[in-house]
C-alpha cells in the first residue's frame, strides 16, 4: 500500500513532511502500561511511527497490526512511555535516539492527544519538554449519561469515531450514525473505527458494527445515507452532534435544530487546531458565532489523528455537560491548538441580526 496514499491529509500540515516522516517511520514504541499509554501510542502509530516493541501487550499489538498495513514488531531505541506514580506533569525527556515520555500519575484518557502532541514536539525539536495536563482539558465537568439520552452523531469521520467510542464506552445512550460516504484510504490514518479491510464500506454500517463487537450492550442504529429531516422524526434525538467537515452542511442542520428547538453540539479541526460549541434554545447559534469565518473552507485540510481524536472526545465531553446542563458550555466556543498548546474559551452572544436565528426572536 501506498504510504503517500495513506498520509495524504496529514501531508497537508505545515511542518509534516517526508524527511519528518522518514524519521518516525523508523522509531519504534513501547507503552508500557495501559490505557492511555496504548491510545498515545496508537496516535503515534497512526501518525507514522511504523515500528512497535514486541514487549507490548499482544491484544494492542493485534489491534495495531489490524490497522496499520506499515506496522513492524521490533526492538530497538526508540519511544518508551509509561506512567509515573509521583509526578504532576507530563514529561518528554531525548536522549540521543531515545525518546520517553513519562506521564503523571492523575493523567485520564482524554489527555492521550495531547500527551502523543508533547511527543512528536520532542521529536521535531529533539529538546525536553514538558505540560500540566490540567492546563488542556477545556471542559472540566463530569463525563456522565446517566439517564441515557438519544444522540445521533451525523458524519462518522476523524470527529465522529472518537466521538461515539468515547460515549458508547461511558454510558447507555442510544445512539444512532448518519454518514453516507465510504472508508477510503486517506480516512485510515486518523478515523480510528476502521481498518483497511473496511475500505468502500458505508462508514455507518462500520462503525455500528465495530462499536458493538467493542462494547456488546451498545444502542446503536445506522443510517448510510445523506442526512435529511425525516431521519429526527424517525429517531427523535435530544443532541445532535455535528461531526461534519462541510460548511453548508453544518448551515443546514443548524437551521433544522433551530426550526425544531432541538440542543447540538458543533466541532471542527484542522492542522492541529480546532474548536467546540453548544447550542441550546436562546442562546448562540453556529451561524453566530461561525458562520460568516473565512477561515472556514470545503477544500480538503491537513489533518494529524491526534487534532482530530481530541475535537471528538471533546465533542463527547460537551455533549455529556449539556445533557447535564451544565451552564458554564452556553454561549462559549472552547477552542484548542495542539501546536502551541494554547487552550481558550471564549464568550460569544447571539447576534440578533444573525440570518439564522435572528428570526425566531
Amino acid at each position: 500500500m501506498d504510504t503517500m496514499k495513506w498520509y495524504e491529509r496529514q501531508l497537508r500540515v505545515p511542518g509534516i513532511d517526508q524527511t519528518f516522516m522518514q524519521k518516525l517511520s523508523s522509531m519504534c514504541i513501547e507503552p508500557a502500561g495501559g490505557d492511555i499509554e496504548e491510545l498515545t501510542a496508537d496516535l503515534l502509530i497512526r501518525t507514522g511511527v511504523h515500528r512497535l516493541s514486541r514487549q507490548s501487550r499482544p491484544a494492542f499489538v493485534h489491534s495495531m497490526i489490524e490497522s496499520n498495513p506499515f506496522l513492524e514488531i521490533s526492538d530497538g531505541p526508540g519511544i518508551l512511555i509509561n506512567r509515573s506514580s509521583i509526578e504532576d506533569i507530563a514529561r518528554v525527556t531525548v536522549k540521543g535516539n531515545s525518546i520517553h515520555l513519562l506521564i503523571p500519575h492523575d493523567a485520564i484518557v482524554d489527555d492521550a492527544p495531547v500527551l502523543a502532541a508533547l511527543t512528536l514536539n520532542a521529536i521535531t525539536t529533539d529538546e525536553e519538554q514538558e505540560i500540566d495536563l490540567g492546563t488542556t482539558r477545556l471542559v472540566e465537568s463530569s463525563f456522565s449519561f446517566d439517564s441515557g439520552p438519544r444522540l445521533m452523531v451525523i458524519g462518522a469521520g476523524g470527529l465522529g469515531c472518537p466521538a461515539l467510542t468515547s460515549i458508547v464506552s461511558a454510558s447507555s445512550s442510544k445512539i444512532v450514525v448518519v454518514d453516507h460516504d465510504t472508508v477510503s484510504v486517506t480516512d485510515l490514518h486518523r478515523q480510528t473505527l476502521y481498518r483497511p479491510g473496511d475500505i468502500g464500506k458505508k462508514k455507518a454500517d462500520v462503525a455500528k458494527t465495530r462499536l458493538e463487537e467493542s462494547y456488546p450492550d451498545a444502542q446503536v442504529e445506522s443510517f448510510a445515507s445523506l442526512f435529511n429531516e425525516s431521519l429526527i422524526d424517525a429517531f427523535r434525538p435530544d443532541i445532535l452532534l455535528f461531526a461534519v467537515d462541510s460548511m453548508a452542511t453544518r448551515r443546514a442542520i443548524n437551521a433544522i435544530c433551530l426550526d425544531r428547538g432541538l440542543s447540538f453540539v458543533d466541532a471542527a479541526v484542522n492542522n492541529m487546531y480546532g474548536y467546540g460549541l453548544v447550542h441550546v434554545a436562546g442562546t448562540a447559534c453556529y451561524e453566530c458565532v461561525l458562520g460568516k469565518s473565512g477561515t472556514h473552507s470545503e477544500s480538503k485540510k491537513g489533518i494529524l489523528a491526534l487534532t482530530s481524536y481530541y475535537g471528538g472526545l471533546l465533542m463527547a465531553r460537551l455533549t455529556s455537560a449539556l445533557f447535564n446542563k451544565d451552564p458554564y458550555v452556553k454561549n462559549r466556543v472552547f477552542a484548542f491548538n495542539l501546536a502551541d498548546f494554547s487552550f481558550d474559551t471564549f464568550e460569544v452572544e447571539r447576534y440578533e441580526n444573525c440570518g439564522a436565528c435572528g428570526r425566531l426572536q
